[in-house]
Order: structure tokens, then C-alpha cells, then sequence
């Protein structure tokens, strides 16, 4: 309604003779004062669109350091919990197959472990989710992040499952050990191991590509280059 306006005075000036109305003082005068007009709504408009893209920048790169740091965070809990099922996986089979107690410690380290990076997850989640007009553009990847993850969850249930049926059920039962069983465990544990390492990937693209997106051109367009994997089936997130 404002432009509309806007435009039809202009209109209705630009169209009247003006010289033959008024004295050309008061025409100079006029004209001064729609100049003036003119050029306030024009420096208004301007400064209107610099403000606002100062402030979607300012939003991008808060959003963009609260995810870094929220990234930063679960790289190192599911590094953490990784090397344990890592060491665990190289000795499951020697507490089977000997049949002695499996250390509480080390279970419980693996528990914790595992915990520290749920917390850690459902943080990166919510902080995302919280900020999703801004980081729109990395949407599928927080979609990807989350099926991998919640399939990761669903395979260390497997295991522990697995566990709880060889080793509680078995060996303190004083039942005989199936070798399959055990092969099988060492398998699903060492699948796990690899989508451990599929996700931490996949959240270093995303470290790589919202530094791209936000920060490049405060730091003279400079760009991070993304992984190579020998192997082509491995995925690249860019």
C-alpha cells in the first residue's frame, strides 16, 4: 500500500507542468524537498537491507560456532566409546573361549562411554533442530547423521544382546559355548565398528562444509578440502 502510494505521487508530480502553476522558486523548492523525500526512502530501503543481512550473517555464524562446538563434542565421545568396543572386540574372544569372567570394569566403561555419546547426540540434535531455518541448506545431513545413528543404536542393542546371551546365560550357567555364537558376535561387533566410523565421517563433512559455507569469506574465501577416500563406495557429505 506505502509503494503503491509512493509511486503515485511521484507519478502525479513528474506529470504536471509545474512552471505554468508556480513560481519557479517554489517549483525548485518542491523539487528540493521530493529529492529529499526520494532519497531518504532510498538510503532508508539500503541501510533496511544491510541491517538485515547483518543479522542473518550474525545468525549464521552463531549457529554455525554452536554446532561446531556441539560436533567437536561427539567426535570425541563416539571416539572414545569406539576404542572401547574396539578393545573389547579384540578380547571377547579370549574371555569366551577361556571362559572367564569378563572384567565388570570394562563393561561399565563401555556403558558410560556409550551414554556420554547418547548425551552428546541428542544435544547436536536439538541444537540443530533449534536452528534449522538457518542451517536449512544441511538439513539431509542432519537426516543422514540421524538414520546412521539410530541404526548404529539398533546394532549395539544386537550386540549387547548377543553378549548377554553367550557370556550370562552360557558361561556363568555352566552351559556349553556354540563357537557360531561367537563368531558371530566378533562379526556384528566388528560391523559395528565400521558404521562407528561411517558416522564419525560423515560428521567431519559436516565440520568441513558449515566452516565453507560460513566462514570462508571471512577468512579471504579460503575453503577446507573434503575427504578422498581410496575406496569409492565410501560416502562424501558435500
Amino acid at each position: 500500500m506505502e509503494r503503491e502510494l509512493f509511486e503515485k505521487v511521484i507519478k502525479f508530480f513528474v506529470s504536471q507542468d509545474w512552471k505554468n502553476v508556480i513560481p519557479d522558486s517554489l517549483s525548485s523548492l518542491i523539487g528540493s524537498l521530493l529529492g529529499v523525500y526520494v532519497g531518504g526512502r532510498i538510503t532508508y530501503k539500503v541501510t533496511k537491507r544491510l541491517d538485515m543481512g547483518k543479522l542473518r550473517k550474525d545468525l549464521e555464524l552463531k549457529a554455525a560456532e554452536e554446532m561446531l562446538i556441539c560436533i567437536e563434542e561427539l567426535l570425541n565421545k563416539l571416539i572414545t566409546a569406539n576404542i572401547l568396543i574396539m578393545s573389547f572386540n579384540r578380547n571377547v574372544s579370549i574371555y569366551l573361549n577361556s571362559r572367564t569372567n569378563i572384567d565388570n570394569n570394562i563393561i561399565q566403561e563401555v556403558s558410560d562411554a556409550w551414554n556420554d555419546y547418547a548425551k552428546a547426540y541428542n544435544k547436536m540434535l536439538f541444537k540443530f533442530d533449534a536452528r534449522r531455518i538457518v542451517l536449512r541448506e544441511f538439513w539431509y545431513i542432519r537426516e543422514l547423521v540421524y538414520d546412521e545413528c539410530n541404526l548404529l543404536r539398533e546394532m549395539e542393542n544386537e550386540c549387547i544382546q548377543l553378549i548377554s546371551d553367550i557370556y550370562y546365560n552360557r558361561i556363568l550357567m555352566g552351559s556349553e559355548i556354540v563357537p557360531q555364537e561367537v563368531e558371530d558376535l566378533e562379526e556384528k561387533l566388528s560391523i559395528f565398528n565400521d558404521k562407528s566410523f561411517d558416522i564419525l565421517s560423515y560428521l567431519y563433512d559436516l565440520q568441513i562444509k558449515l566452516q565453507n559455507q560460513f566462514l570462508n569469506d571471512i577468512f579471504d574465501n579460503y575453503k577446507i578440502s573434503y575427504r578422498e577416500p581410496l575406496d569409492s563406495k565410501y560416502k562424501v557429505l558435500k
